[in-house]
């Protein structure tokens, strides 16, 4: 992928404003000649058309199009460094490597369980195991606000001490026992503690853009937050779901199962942000392209970084390089048409699960197929922050200059104060001089006698 690097002056502002577009690291994909109708803009999902690789069986071009594309997504695998920082739990870490990992609420070590390694046996006899695995897939999770039922889950600042339960504290000694007799008033309890849950996978297949999953999934516990501005799940559409026997899937466990059908170990696992998704699975996956990791390469360089000092959103990124508008279905624009339109329906939609995943396959293949476009984007970006930062620090020293002036202002006033009230007891000593010297004249002494 080609990137930009531009070179910080000392006063933090880019030599010449130019960008320096350094060699691609990877081999450009090549069409053969007259055949560029194998990967076309034509897939539709709703509003948006998505890039379609044709799958010609018998069309060598085709396959070696497709080869070329997987080869490109498992050479823009993020690094281990990378992926750690970002708290994805990996089968080539230790144990103690495993523990640091910051997992989120109700999330355990124990119920993860790593991609199985391809069979090689299952490979030769081209068995059906082996013809669902996909060199490639993409996948997005959905996520509700489970109520946490063991209160000892409550991380410990959020419990509350005695005395807000209306238990007053106690002081016991050998002798005698002292009771608070003015405890503090009784509060009322915090809202209850929320943990995320699976409530719907969507898996694609990277190259093609085949739907393989699309199926909700009964939360693991009890729903008290739907999060339906971005889940797009409310109670009756799960429960309308649930009238088709087997649409729904029963338990995370089971989702998690269902996509290991189609992947093994040497799969790229696509996705925007895609260690939520691996957390909410229970998954722990070597090979991983997260497009947020991919395009925050191309502004801020990727040797040596295990970490990015900021990404980008998939609706903006999806947006500004693909020129797509996706997960328009919620947010003020559809609440403003929902009332335009006299119907509330559209601005509860939330996100569309399946639309979510398309982006994050379109935007990876943008960023293969166009590198001098994601170079460019990377240096008007970089630029940005650097003129962002630039104004930051502009503003910082006119506040202090604005402090500065402020402070001496300050100070001559105290000056001034101070030498008033220096001049006004000069003033007062000379008046009581004065008025002692009305009161009692200075006598001139005598001369002595014989003189």
């Amino acid at each position: 992928m080609e990137y930009v690097d531009l070179s910080y002056s000392s006063d933090g502002v880019y030599e010449d404003d130019q960008p320096v577009i350094l060699a691609n690291p990877y081999p450009p994909i090549t069409f053969p000649p007259g055949d560029s109708s194998l990967v076309t803009n034509s897939l539709r999902y709703g509003a948006n058309t998505y890039t379609f690789i044709a799958e010609q069986q018998n069309a060598t071009a085709s396959v070696g199009v497709s080869q070329q594309i997987v080869q490109a997504l498992q050479l823009r695998c993020q690094t281990e460094q990378q992926l750690t920082k970002r708290n994805f739990v990996l089968p080539t870490q230790s144990a103690s490597e495993q523990a640091n990992i910051k997992l989120p609420l109700g999330v355990k070590l124990s119920d993860y369980v790593t991609t199985p390694t391809p069979d090689l046996t299952a490979a030769e006899n081209n068995n059906n195991n082996n013809r669902n695995r996909r060199p490639a897939i993409v996948i997005d999770c959905e996520m509700v606000g489970v109520r946490i039922q063991n209160s000892e889950s409550q991380p410990p600042s959020r419990r509350r001490p005695p005395h807000v339960r209306g238990v007053p504290s106690t002081t016991t000694t050998t002798t005698t026992t002292k009771t608070n007799t003015n405890p503090r008033p009784r509060q009322t309890p915090p809202a209850p503690w929320e943990r995320s849950e699976l409530v719907q996978l969507c898996a694609i297949d990277g190259v093609t853009g085949e739907i393989l999953i699309d199926r909700p999934v009964q939360p693991a516990g009890r729903v008290c937050n739907w999060r339906t501005k971005y889940s797009g799940m409310t109670l009756a559409k799960l429960k309308a779901a649930q009238q088709t026997a087997g649409a729904v899937l029963p338990h995370w466990r089971d989702a998690r199962a269902l996509l290991l059908g189609y992947m093994d170990s040497e799969t790229v696992l696509v996705g925007h942000s895609v260690e939520n998704d691996l957390q909410m699975l229970r998954l722990a996956h070597p090979r991983v392209v997260d497009t947020s990791m991919q395009t925050a390469a191309a502004v801020f360089g990727q040797h040596g970084l295990d970490a990015f000092p900021r990404i980008w959103g998939l609706r903006k990124l999806v947006g500004r390089l693909t020129g797509k508008n996706i997960q328009a279905h919620g947010g003020k624009s559809a609440a403003a048409a929902a009332v335009r339109s006299g119907t509330r329906a559209a601005a509860t939609t939330g996100h569309d699960c399946v639309e979510d995943t398309l982006a994050a396959r379109e935007l990876t293949l943008w960023c293969i197929l166009h590198p001098a476009g994601l170079a460019a984007w990377g240096w008007e970006m970089r630029k940005e922050i650097a003129e962002k930062e630039a104004a930051e620090r502009e503003k910082r020293r006119e506040e202090e200059e604005r402090k500065r002036i402020r402070a001496e202002k300050k100070e001559r006033a105290a000056a001034a104060a101070a030498k008033a009230r220096e001049e006004e007891e000069a003033r007062a000593v000379r008046e009581l001089q004065e008025k002692f010297d009305e009161m009692w004249p200075s006598l001139e002494p005598r001369r002595p006698l014989g003189f």
